[in-house]
């Protein structure tokens, strides 16, 4: 009233209003309002955080908090104890907070804030529409906040409504409250929270703390999604920007999308890592001769990055890029034809790719041979001569030769008769350089008399193949009677020594000779 009244709160938050007079107003514990009206009031919050409050002054005002002489207008001769707040009118005022933390709410009219020492906030949350409040630069402040000042003003609460909060150099606490608010921190590490609403957060630089609170927010960086490094769970992450003083190191929780320059990435998206494989080349990562002709293909795999595209690098032995090919990822798989001029030797093969959002796989890699250079065969004299007699048909024959740059190939050894039909294959493996096989007396044995043509074929390793070999042979195992004469030297006469020699010859061989003396009788 207009009496000087004394009032007392009790436990809770309590609004004492003391009117005209000079009143003595105790908040007691709890967070108290303090409304002291007219008068030179003594206004004591004791426990909690507590406000004074202007709101229902008739014209501005100055009110200290810190020096409660420079007070004018309604607070004028006004005293504080353990006072935390100051709102003021809905005019122009000066509010000045004292060395604590002060939560200062100017209301509308261009008023001047000044929180002193500690981490001081300039509140809006009273406001009937959204503002613009800036610290670094508050011409831009609309609604509200439209002519405000601040000045050791370190921090911002927003309306109920969508609002745009800025800081400054300092290290601010920007809080959205409800709306769809946008909160900027730029320098120093901040600390934005989103409340309610659909918020879209950026901290700038700094190591900052942004706490998207309730429905879809959405945080903004500067860089492109392959800038940063992101470990945790989509609800609560550390993002870490690469480049040096832009971004830096964020805590982040319950914000659902993330703004890059190159795109937005879901939450749960940033932790999936597309991947990158390359399949055996041409069967066995050697090109030979006849495939680097035609054109070979390099193919593979890649998870999390279809409709991105591919680079496929090939690079010798020295480290230098020989061919690139950029390749589209569709369904999981990408592919390449390579048709040029490599030459033999060893090539180093590299995949490449990123997801829509920048972020790159693992490299892979794979090694790849180009080999030309054919193997070479050849077929040595058969059974002596080229022909196999009745003895060595019998017997079985072995049929060899040599081949160069084909070890631990198997060559394809083919007898084929004059009408070029068949009569027996067989593999005969190439070891260092040499290669047999053996034609059984069970096979040879049944061969007719006649011509034959023998081809030995083998490809090496590569699948190069060698230019076959042929050798003619005969087989003739009924060649008729021995040819020549048997000589015998010496007097046939009792006691002498009688020496036989012979000239003798056959075609199917003459197996053992032997000699027989018969006495004549007489």
């Amino acid at each position: 009233g207009a009496d000087n009244d004394s009032l007392t709160g009790g436990p809770g938050d309590d609004q004492l209003e003391g009117g005209d007079g000079d009143d003595s107003l105790s908040g007691e514990a709890g967070n108290d309002t303090l409304r002291g009206g007219a008068g030179a009031d003594q206004l004591r919050g004791d426990d909690g955080i507590d406000t004074a409050t202007y709101l229902t002054s008739t014209s501005g005002l100055i009110a200290d908090l810190g020096s409660a002489a420079n007070n004018t207008g309604e607070a004028a001769g006004d005293t504080y104890f353990n006072v935390e707040n100051l709102t003021g009118s809905a005019y122009a005022d000066t509010l000045r907070g004292n060395d604590g933390d002060n939560i200062l709410t100017g209301g509308v009219g261009a008023d001047s804030l000044a929180g002193g020492l500690g981490s001081d906030t300039a509140s809006y949350a009273d406001a009937d529409s959204g503002v613009t409040a800036d610290l670094q630069v508050p011409d831009n402040n609309a609604g509200e906040a439209a002519g405000d000042s601040f000045d050791s003003i370190e921090n911002l609460r927003g309306s109920s409504y969508a609002d745009v909060l800025r800081g400054n150099a300092d290290n601010n606490v920007l809080g959205g409250a409800e709306g769809a608010d946008t909160l900027e921190g730029r320098g120093s590490n901040d600390e934005l929270l989103g409340y309610l609403g659909n918020d879209t957060l950026d901290g700038g630089a700094g190591n900052d703390s942004i706490d998207g609170g309730a429905d879809t927010d959405t945080a903004v960086y500067a860089g492109n999604r392959a800038d940063y490094t992101v470990t945790g769970s989509a609800a609560s992450l550390t993002i870490a920007d690469g480049t040096a003083d832009r971004d830096d190191t964020d805590s982040v929780t319950n914000v659902e999308f993330f703004q890059f320059a190159d795109g937005t990435v879901a939450a749960a998206d940033l932790f999936k890592v597309p991947t990158i494989s390359i399949s055996t080349i041409s069967g066995d990562d050697v090109v030979n001769a006849g495939e680097r002709a035609a054109g070979f293909t390099i193919s593979g795999t890649a998870t999390d990055a279809d409709g991105e595209s591919a680079t496929i690098t090939i690079r010798d032995a020295f480290d230098s890029v020989v061919a690139t090919f950029i390749v589209p990822v569709s369904g999981g798989s990408w592919s390449a034809i390579v048709q040029g001029s490599l030459s033999d030797g060893s090539y180093t093969v590299t995949a490449d790719v990123h997801d829509a959002a920048g972020v790159a796989a693992a490299r892979a890699t794979r090694p790849l041979a180009i080999d030309q250079t054919p193997p070479t065969i050849a077929i040595s004299t058969i059974a002596g001569d080229d022909v196999v007699n009745a003895g060595e048909a019998a017997a079985g024959f072995t049929i060899s030769g040599t081949a160069v740059g084909a070890d631990g190939e198997n060559a394809t050894i083919t007898i084929r008769d004059t009408s070029n039909a068949v009569v027996a294959n067989y593999t005969a493996l190439v070891v260092s350089g040499a290669w047999s096989a053996s034609v059984p007396g069970s096979l040879s044995g049944g061969l007719a008399d006649g011509s034959y043509s023998i081809t030995a074929a083998v490809n090496d390793g590569a699948g190069n193949p060698a230019s076959p070999a042929t050798r003619s042979i005969s087989v003739d195992q009924n060649a008729g009677a021995p040819t020549g004469l048997v000589s015998i030297a010496g007097t046939a006469v009792e006691d002498q020594v009688l020496t036989a020699s012979n000239t003798l010859a056959d075609a199917d061989g003459l197996g053992p000779i032997g000699y027989q003396w018969q006495r004549d009788a007489g």
